[in-house]
């Protein structure tokens, strides 16, 4: 077996593992970014199974997803991504190239935290239907309210 310089080992951060007459047998290599890495990798595990996928509203990737009920209210239902987005709020659209029920099916598979729903009252009165994960939906809540709810919730991390 090849004996290196001590820096050498102490640089590369390896060492060797040695039987009881100190010849050498393997060369273990102990990568501290490996290691990070991997400690990031099990906390996500651990809160996915936490979780079950279904994120608090605050740790979630898309927070509300906005559908509108035909084509025709794609308009207001950009105003109001606009208007989420402008307070850091992520979301998304839902495009009506299927039925607002299967959307809604879908939204709810993917445990996103608010799904609002978007139609023609909704777009005269500026108000949004609000399907919150578990709850009872909320019809004609006007957008700054939702606005208001929502990012307080975000800032409190609340996770019920």
């Amino acid at each position: 077996a090849a004996v290196f310089a001590p820096q050498w080992r102490e640089r590369t951060r390896c060492a060797y593992a040695t039987d009881d007459d100190g010849n050498a047998l393997i060369r273990v290599h102990f990568d501290r970014s490996y290691a990070l890495s991997a400690l990031f990798v099990r906390f996500f595990g651990v809160l996915l199974e936490h979780y079950a996928g279904a994120f608090p509203t605050w740790l979630s990737p898309v927070q509300v997803r906005v559908l509108p009920v035909s084509d025709a209210h794609d308009d207001y239902a950009r105003d109001v991504i606009k208007r989420l987005r402008q307070v850091g709020v992520r979301s998304d659209l839902g495009v009506a190239e299927e039925s607002l029920g299967n959307r809604i099916r879908k939204a709810k598979a993917e445990k996103l935290p608010y799904v609002l729903v978007v139609g023609e009252d909704d777009v005269s009165s500026s108000t949004v239907g609000v399907n919150a994960r578990g709850n009872q939906v909320e019809r004609d809540v006007p957008l700054d309210s939702f606005v208001d709810r929502v990012v307080t919730e975000i800032a409190e991390h609340r996770v019920g």
